[in-house]
């Protein structure tokens, strides 16, 4: 999250189907800790979307969960709330994590491979709705032109020489 490294940004997020936003989940509990993790997140968030579009994946992580256990409390409503809002705003799903233990990671990602699926699956139903769309319009603008009366004399040679 450096910001000398913001110019990378873009190469890493060149092919990605997917984002997971982590956010230090220990420092919305212990007081007199800068909530700065929490705070970024809407920040790596737009980052992503200019970068990437909103057609993607994306997911909130809450880190260290050994720490604490799960349901952990904010250190305030306001930090609740705002998490909340974040992933409201976005349409994400929250997972808490321990990247020490490994706990909730296998969810995690299960999870994820789940929407990618679905995001898939949406995407061919779409495309195999297009194909039908332009496969009924070709199938009509062909009944259309065989009904053109086509009665129309052609031009005499006399009408040629003329016309020259």
């Amino acid at each position: 999250g450096q910001e000398r490294y913001k110019s990378l940004i873009p190469s890493y997020l060149k092919d990605a189907i997917c984002a997971v936003y982590v956010f230090d989940q220990s420092s919305t509990i212990r007081m007199n800790v800068d909530l700065e993790s929490l705070d970024n997140l809407e920040r790596w968030i737009q980052m992503f979307k200019e970068n990437k579009g909103t057609h993607t994946v994306s997911a909130i992580c809450g880190n260290k969960l050994d720490l604490f256990g799960r349901g952990f409390l904010f250190r305030s409503e306001f930090d609740r709330s705002k998490l909340d809002t974040i992933m409201l705003r976005n349409k994400m799903p929250f997972y808490q994590v321990s990247a020490c233990t490994g706990e909730g990671i296998e969810e995690m990602f299960f999870g994820i491979i789940e929407q990618i699926n679905e995001m898939n699956r949406s995407r061919t139903k779409q495309h195999q709705l297009l194909q039908q769309q332009v496969s009924t319009m070709h199938t009509q603008q062909h009944t259309a032109t065989s009904n053109i009366d086509f009665d129309v004399p052609a031009p005499t040679d006399l009408q040629l020489k003329h016309n020259h």
